[in-house]
């Protein structure tokens, strides 16, 4: 996890993740903030007008629709655990035995490289920061995602927050 807050924009290869997928070259753009003090995520995907939230003090998350102005809430998968960098573990990555390969520099900062294999053993690279921010993540030899820009500054708690006047769903029963 992070040890303080941080707000990254990454570039993120779809085909890197999926056979036969997207075509080579076409990155989408994601920006995740995260804060230390509330030990939550938000995610921003490519697709506008919708973001997730995780709680990872509470096991709990939302998709918060605003187009529908609507919010479904729910417990976080079982076994969901912030990933490095606090991102959501990612096919297994980690849970991981790490060995530590070298350093490198991923916009503009330097970072440690970190080697091990997925839960499936697919060989994973990862680089981040020494105070917990990934900035590079590679899958088979072939870079997944990469930071094109950090910025670490006080993430406000109203980020993380639903959006007054949301309608809310609990998927999994009303919480209290």
């Amino acid at each position: 996890m992070p040890d303080r807050d941080v707000d990254v924009t990454y570039a993120i290869d779809p085909g890197a993740l999926h056979q036969g997928g997207a075509p080579p070259g076409l990155a989408l753009h994601q920006r995740m903030r995260y804060s230390a003090r509330l030990q939550k995520l938000r995610v921003d995907p490519p697709s506008t007008g919708m973001h997730v939230t995780i709680d990872y003090a509470t096991g709990r998350m939302a998709m918060i629709r605003d187009a529908a102005r609507s919010v479904i809430e729910m417990n976080a998968p079982p076994g969901t655990k912030a990933g490095p960098g606090g991102l959501p573990a990612l096919a297994g990555v980690a849970h991981t035995h790490w060995q530590r390969a070298g350093s490198a520099m991923v916009a503009g900062l330097g970072c440690t490289e970190w080697r091990g294999k997925a839960a499936n053993g697919t060989p994973v690279t990862m680089c981040q920061t020494a105070d917990g921010v990934m900035l590079r993540l590679d899958l088979s030899g072939r870079q997944v995602l990469h930071a094109t820009s950090v910025t670490f500054a006080h993430q406000p708690a109203a980020l993380f927050a639903n959006p007054p006047g949301y309608a809310v769903q609990h998927l999994d029963g009303p919480q209290g």
